[in-house]
């Protein structure tokens, strides 16, 4: 029996999309210095679906990606953090081009503050973030607290989700929460993550996705 590769269904993936793809101008105007914003190509209701059972971890190879970079996000979104000196103290870089006067600063936060972004949204969900510092004025609901102990405590529910895309937040974010939004079901057992995308740069940012969210399931199984 012949099995097909599971890269194969991101490759599939940018080969549609180039292929079938609708082109859809960009709303946004271009940075300083970076030209025209060209747009992008798009295609709606893509899925893809990945066994972590088999041993077989998903990291694309595409292009390169780096683990430890991608743990470190994941635990700086876990914390609640949204300010980029702390994961900066992790010695991750991902959010440097946001933490800039012509991005994140230029609607009003802090150099580091990076508004109501995940670690705000899964951890402090609903509590209301004040520029430039990011002070809360509650700790507001903890999604994550929440989900674990749902799992644990009644693993069949079909209310075990998280979303870290509040439409009354969109606005003060530079880049707005575009992945973060997921639910989990235990079928015989073994547990599930369904993780649903806003938005998804497929070349760049999908392959940390998916090496996101493997890693998320994989902690969520040991609770």
């Amino acid at each position: 029996m012949t099995t097909t590769h599971p890269e194969y269904q991101y490759l599939d993936l940018i080969r549609r999309i180039i292929e079938k793809g609708f082109y859809r101008p960009s709303p946004h105007a271009p940075l300083p210095g970076k030209g025209a914003n060209p747009g992008t190509y798009t295609l709606i209701n893509q899925n893809m679906e990945f066994d972590l059972s088999t041993g077989q971890f998903p990291l694309m190879t595409l292009r390169q990606a780096f683990f430890k970079s991608i743990l470190k996000e994941l635990l700086w979104f876990l914390s609640g953090s949204t300010d980029n000196a702390d994961l900066k103290a992790m010695k991750a870089g991902l959010w440097h081009p946001w933490d800039t006067p012509d991005t994140n600063q230029s609607i009003g936060w802090a150099p580091g503050q990076l508004g109501p972004i995940y670690g705000k949204q899964w951890r402090h969900w609903r509590a209301t973030m004040s520029r430039p510092d990011g002070t809360l004025d509650s700790p507001g609901f903890d999604q994550i607290t929440n989900l674990v102990e749902g799992i644990k405590s009644a693993p069949h529910s079909k209310r075990l989700f998280v979303s870290s895309y509040d439409p009354q937040d969109a606005k003060d974010c530079f880049v707005t929460t575009c992945h973060g939004t997921f639910f989990v079901s235990v079928f015989d057992d073994r547990l599930n993550l369904h993780q649903i995308q806003r938005s998804g740069d497929v070349p760049v940012g999908i392959p940390y996705n998916i090496a996101s969210y493997s890693l998320l399931i994989y902690m969520l199984a040991q609770v």
